[in-house]
């Protein structure tokens, strides 16, 4: 079902008091209004209960690293700063500015709008003595995952000190601060890795257990460890790069390889531009040099031998792993931010470059999968493109200044910047590279928030407000216009009055709650389908319901008014007003090409509007269909049937 798009469809004001009778009793002339809480909360971090928690308790027996790690992370040491300030052959000034500085993001010496003082680039480096709870945790939520846990490789692996910023070519402007995060591991042979490994199967098995839906919190741990979720968004999230090195070449392991690439181009039917691109840029040209059709394999590594790099579109569409990792992480942002998360992937040739310097309209985190690459990261020239809505471009090296991080990343590394910042990347010329980005947050700004707000705040108004329908006065061309804008006539200024007049009073008719609804709408639409767990799936209509046995139907489920019920996974579902129903939009049937088909949605009355808030607001616990608000056990057995058939909901 498409999404309506009529203002007065789907755009309804917030009156206290008002009650479903009121709503059914039609008093309020379309305005349609819910007691508070009727809708589902808008998402705010302050307020989430979140299962992050419960993964930092499942760590409590380890010792107060964890604890030092985050006061590093706020605090650079004495030494980093040191090292930092003796590096004589740093282009740009020697100072290093702790957190608070107000030194610019902006090569025009703006500070932007933001409310964060501190925009620079962050360096995470762990020591190398002791990462062994740094990589345990990787191993042991590779195998919560169902992914396969690697173990170190001995052979060609870099040993790397505190201060070894010069050796790695770190350029950094007189803002840049550089931390340090001592990780202990001391060394181990691989069977006592094994043993820690089994260990952490044993817990995560306890852990799915009691508490599936921790996964989708784990995971974006594991993205960023050793820095907090919530240090995270508070301190760096939209307002500068942050750069990870773990020095642990195995840590990304479970994403995507170049193996698994070969194997899809080959029992799977990739299309060029569609599904992959083969791109190139030398001499200061981008160029793309999609053929038409399919992509066979040897065809792309032809494109590949001739230093053309490979960017697969939709991994999640092909790979198990990279839709179940995306899929969980998805859940976790959306759970945060109310917002989806795509991925590319990148393979670069040797001594090769396949775009241009150019700036995004997403917040990416770059994933080091394989090989090594070089980055470098470029202030927004000026206010105007910072956080901007739209991509940019592609820029020539005079155009963009001198780079705010000049590093190279290596497997097991991550690097995260904020849209609007533009930024080039290039392997060397003895190894190959791949890595996998992850976008997030686009189109999600005040401005989008606005364009549903407004025209809804608008039509509201004409509706109910007689002066919003009142005509304009005779003779205003003669005053308003460009040619008229030096004017200071008595008409002109009592226009503007009137305008701003106007003005004001809107915001009084704006439906803030809808227009929130019908952002998740979207987001739901972007997002990739959930991957159940095996626990989640015999719970489902997907795993647990009637089967074929000896001739006839065995195992069918049914429902009681004594059947407890829930969401499947958080933020798969929304409850919108559209009219004189009540819709439930979710994803179970979304499709792993992005917008392949529309969003899935249910229609009811209006009176099963409380029946669902109250089901998606008890998540994650369940509810006894006897305790919904509604008199008829009959009408909620069968919705409740229905929600089950489609997906929605599990049984305990």
């Amino acid at each position: 079902m498409a999404v309506k798009t009529t203002p007065l469809e789907f755009l309804f004001p917030y009156i206290k008091g008002s009650t479903f009778s009121d709503v059914s009793a039609g008093i309020f002339r379309g305005r349609i209004n819910f007691p508070c809480g009727f809708f589902e909360k808008m998402k705010s971090s302050s307020r989430r209960r979140s299962a992050f928690g419960i993964y930092q308790s499942q760590l409590k027996k380890e010792d107060e690293t964890s604890q030092k790690e985050e006061e590093r992370v706020t605090k650079p040491s004495g030494s980093k700063k040191r090292a930092h300030e003796d590096n004589s052959s740093s282009r740009t000034s020697k100072k290093v500015s702790k957190l608070g500085s107000t030194k610019s993001l902006y090569s025009d010496g703006t500070n932007g709008n933001f409310d964060h003082e501190e925009h620079t680039p962050d360096i995470l480096e762990p020591k190398q003595k002791g990462k062994g709870k740094l990589l345990s945790k990787a191993n042991k939520l590779r195998q919560s995952l169902g992914l396969s846990s690697r173990k170190k490789k001995r052979n060609g692996y870099r040993s790397y000190d505190r201060v070894d910023l010069q050796q790695e070519n770190m350029k950094s402007a007189s803002n840049l601060t550089v931390h340090s995060l001592p990780v202990d591991r001391p060394d181990r042979t691989d069977s006592e890795t094994g043993n820690d490994d089994q260990a952490g199967q044993e817990e995560q098995a306890n852990v799915n257990l009691e508490q599936e839906e921790i996964e989708a919190d784990r995971i974006f741990s594991w993205l960023i460890s050793p820095v907090k979720a919530d240090k995270f968004f508070s301190d760096v999230w939209e307002q500068k790069p942050l750069l990870i090195k773990r020095h642990h070449m195995t840590y990304n392991d479970g994403w995507f390889s170049t193996k698994e690439l070969d194997a899809i181009l080959r029992q799977h039917r990739v299309q060029f531009s569609v599904n992959l691109d083969v791109t190139s840029y030398k001499n200061g040209v981008r160029e793309t040099h999609n053929p038409t059709g399919r992509a066979l394999a040897p065809v792309v590594w032809d494109f590949y031998e001739n230093d053309c790099s490979v960017r697969f579109l939709n991994p999640q569409a092909f790979s198990h792993s990279v839709w179940k990792l995306t899929s969980l992480l998805q859940e976790y942002l959306v759970a945060w931010l109310v917002l989806m998360c795509k991925q590319l992937l990148y393979l670069t040739p040797p001594g090769s470059q396949g775009f241009a310097p150019h700036y995004d309209d997403i917040e990416a985190f770059v994933v080091q999968l394989e090989g090594r690459k070089h980055w470098r990261l470029y202030n927004p020239r000026n206010d105007a493109e910072a956080l901007p809505r739209y991509s940019s471009g592609n820029f020539s090296q005079e155009e963009i200044g001198e780079p705010i991080l000049d590093t190279e990343l290596v497997a097991g590394d991550v690097l995260y910047f904020p849209r609007g910042t533009i930024h080039q990347a290039d392997t060397p010329s003895d190894t190959h590279s791949l890595h996998i980005t992850l976008s997030t947050y686009q189109k999600n700004s005040w401005t989008d928030f606005m364009e549903k707000l407004i025209p809804g705040a608008l039509q509201i108004a004409v509706e109910e407000d007689r002066e919003f329908r009142q005509g304009l006065p005779l003779n205003y061309l003669d005053f308003m216009g460009v040619a008229n804008s030096e004017s200071n006539s008595k008409e002109r200024s009592d226009f503007l009055k009137k305008v701003e007049k106007l003005m004001m009073k809107l915001v009084s008719h704006a439906p803030v709650d809808a227009a929130a609804d019908q952002l998740a709408v979207g987001v739901l639409h972007d997002c990739l389908p959930p991957v159940l767990t095996e626990g989640e799936a015999k719970k489902s209509v997907f795993g647990g319901d009637s089967s074929w046995k000896d001739g006839k139907i065995a195992d069918k489920v049914t429902f009681s008014e004594d059947t407890e019920v829930r969401l499947i996974r958080k933020g798969v579902a929304r409850l919108v007003v559209e009219g004189e129903v009540v819709s439930v939009y979710h994803t179970l049937e979304n499709s792993r090409v992005y917008h392949e088909k529309e969003l899935d949605s249910l229609e009811f009355g209006l009176e099963a509007g409380p029946l669902i808030e109250s089901i998606l607001s008890s998540f994650p616990d369940y509810i006894k269909v006897k305790d919904l608000p509604h008199e008829d056990t009959t009408y909620k057995i069968d919705l409740v049937t229905l929600l089950y058939e489609k997906g929605i909901l599990v049984r305990k």
